[in-house]
């Protein structure tokens, strides 16, 4: 999980209608696997134009993300559901 306070896009946009640090989310996603050695994806929880403190990103390995399946649910998810979907993943 990352939290940042002054998202760039979030910050600039300052209201949107979904998750706005789509650029943020593929740098961090590059950098961390970097790190880590091995490919990770990144999904944007929270966000700042959308009136959340602060934009939180969590990280995964791309299968365990499902990514393509939680951004097209019509209802926001949660941190909290993010990791709670990533640990039954995990079984």
């Amino acid at each position: 999980m990352v939290e940042v306070e002054h998202a760039v896009m979030a910050s600039v946009l300052r209201r949107a209608e979904k998750t706005a640090d789509v650029l943020l989310a593929g740098v961090l996603a590059g950098l961390f696997s970097s790190f880590a050695g091995r490919e990770l994806a990144c999904f944007q929880t929270d966000c700042v134009a959308l009136k959340d403190e602060r934009s939180r990103f969590v990280l995964a390995p791309p299968s365990r993300l499902e990514r393509d399946a939680w951004e097209g649910e019509e209802e926001r998810i949660s941190f909290e559901t993010a990791i709670e979907r990533l640990k039954q993943a995990r079984g």
